[in-house]
């Protein structure tokens, strides 16, 4: 963000001056929006960088509106330079002094007045904080969370790492961050979730295209953003608006085989072939009456054998897309068979569940693939897959789903709050919607089929995956308003009613 700020300046004349202006400005309209009343009082908390710079001009924004502010500096105020001590000495000029705190002697003021504040503006630290946050800003962090009030914070929650988004230490906790020109990626890291609060973005002036030469390139995928499956045309026939095969199930998993077809028939998808173990087939069959259910000769272990490698390949050179993996289980048997399988089937593919724990195993064999291929883990699959620890994913999360999916040339989807999608140019999307009711057994056997139906229906496996992706957390929130309460056979049923909110849009 640093480099685009000085490349606007440098080559289109918007100084750092304007930007701040702007940044505050702007930031103090979105503040009037939320929170109209004028009888609030605000407690606006500066720092000695450019964030406190903005939040000088945000304080007197929200003067000239009629609230009543009251504005702190932290630090020692020779630190206050450039376009920040211009700022605050507009302050002054104004007749609207800002108090001083340069020793934790002197917090006990700040605390005080706490108490009689409405609303909190967080300008404290900005996005060029390193490490975790100590000596007096740790503590102001910690009295402002304690303070029990609202708290907007100005571009990001001071002490939060905007590149990783993994917590270090002291965090304050946002109802409201007005960040500008462009979201932080460390804002869509799981741990960020609950510091963001409501996210905002501030217009500062940046000419747009140069966010057009980022790289590389990362999209926050909007419902106005979304790709659209094809529709059909009036003489379609069911041969041509989707044909999908499903390979799953197990005699212990035969829920997954249901929940991943139940997802790709309200997909849309217009023919579903399920293959599963035969000891499981009537079960199959009773729950999906839509589907085609291919009863598969049994290992004995009640799983797929390796004897029905010929066949599967036959049912996927008929369909447009396959689906492999969930709730297969594992034994010597099934391992051999999913690794030829992931590298013979010649249609788009999408590994979930134990195909990628199978797949783990020798994950060389993706590099024998030419078909698009779709890997679907969480972070412990993730993890096995490249040989990490879980916590290095957790903490890395952006830098491996890009480094995975352009080493292997494979799209990768990492399910969990704030999912991402790589495809093999490095490209990462992420998904906004999917809050804690999608945590629930079989609901990524849903995201498979789904994301095997739309697949089928016609769009490209990245595509495909940003708008699967975003419909199964619609419809994980359209049950939970409706329902209250959330299964994964929940969130397949209401797909039509996600995919009916989408076409709207």
């Amino acid at each position: 963000m640093r480099d685009i700020e000085e490349k606007a300046a440098r080559e289109f004349g918007v100084g750092t001056l304007i930007m701040m202006e702007n940044a505050g400005a702007q930031s103090a309209r979105l503040i009037n929006e939320s929170y109209p009343a004028q009888h609030l009082k605000v407690i606006v908390v500066c720092g000695s960088g450019n964030n406190g710079g903005d939040g000088f001009v945000v304080a007197r924004h929200l003067i000239n509106s009629g609230k009543k502010v009251v504005t702190y500096y932290i630090g020692e105020p020779k630190k206050i330079k450039g376009d920040a001590l211009i700022n605050w000495k507009i302050l002054q000029a104004m007749g609207k002094p800002v108090a001083i705190i340069s020793r934790e002697t002197e917090i006990a003021g700040l605390a005080g007045e706490l108490g009689g504040g409405d609303l909190i503006v967080d300008a404290l630290l900005g996005t060029g904080i390193r490490g975790k946050v100590v000596g007096i800003y740790q503590k102001i962090i910690e009295i402002l969370n304690s303070a029990e009030k609202t708290i907007i914070a100005i571009d990001t929650p001071s002490g939060l790492p905007v590149d990783r988004g993994v917590i270090d230490g002291s965090v304050i906790k946002a109802e409201m961050t007005v960040t500008m020109a462009l979201p932080k990626i460390g804002f869509f890291h799981p741990h960020s979730i609950a510091h963001i609060g409501a996210l905002k973005i501030a217009d500062i002036g940046i000419p747009r295209s140069l966010f057009d030469e980022l790289t590389p390139k990362v999209n926050l995928v909007e419902i106005n953003d979304l790709p659209k499956p094809p529709g059909r045309p009036l003489n379609a026939h069911k041969g041509k608006g989707g044909r999908l095969l499903v390979i799953a199930g197990c005699s212990r998993y035969s829920g997954a085989a249901v929940l991943a077809g139940q997802a790709a028939l309200n997909s849309g998808a217009s023919y579903v072939n399920l293959a599963v173990p035969e000891n499981i087939a009537s079960v199959i069959n009773t729950h999906l009456v839509e589907a085609v259910v291919e009863p598969l000769t049994d290992s004995g272990g009640g799983r797929v054998a390796y004897s029905n490698k010929e066949r599967l390949l036959e049912l996927a050179g008929r369909v447009d897309a396959v689906v492999l993996g969930p709730g297969l289980g594992q034994d010597d048997d099934l391992v051999r068979l999913v690794k030829e399988l992931v590298a013979e089937i010649d249609r788009p593919l999408i590994i979930d569940a134990d195909g990628l724990n199978i797949l783990a195993k020798d994950i060389g064999i993706l590099k024998k693939r030419r078909p698009a291929t779709l890997l679907t883990p969480h972070a412990g699959e993730l993890a096995r897959l490249t040989g990490r620890s879980t916590a290095e994913i957790s903490g890395e999360r952006f830098q491996v789903v890009c480094e995975f999916a352009t080493q292997y040339q494979v799209n990768l989807l990492l399910k969990g709050p704030r999912s991402l999608i790589a495809n093999q140019g490095g490209e990462l999307s992420i998904i906004p919607v999917g809050g804690p009711e999608l945590a629930t057994a079989g609901s990524g056997d849903v995201l498979a089929g789904l994301l095997g139906g739309v697949c089928a229906r016609g769009l490209d496996l990245y595509e495909a995956a940003k708008f699967g992706c975003y419909c199964h957390g619609l419809s994980g929130k359209i049950a939970l308003r409706e329902l209250g309460i959330v299964k994964a056979g929940d969130i397949a049923s209401y797909l039509p009613k996600a995919f009916g909110a989408l076409s709207q849009k």
